[in-house]
């Protein structure tokens, strides 16, 4: 292989912080649930179910 074709990872990428994704994730999850409460009441409604 030439080198053009081969990626060198340089050593400070790892100087980024450490992200724990599954505390993002389940931001993310909390976030989309309050935000989409409306709109589940909103087909309880038409629907005329118990939510």
């Amino acid at each position: 292989m030439t080198p053009t074709l081969v990626r060198q990872h340089s050593s400070h990428a790892r100087a980024t912080p450490h992200v724990d994704l599954r505390a993002r994730a389940r931001d993310w999850s909390e976030i989309q649930e309050r935000m989409l409460v409306p709109l589940h009441e909103a087909v309880y409604e038409r629907l005329d179910v118990g939510g």
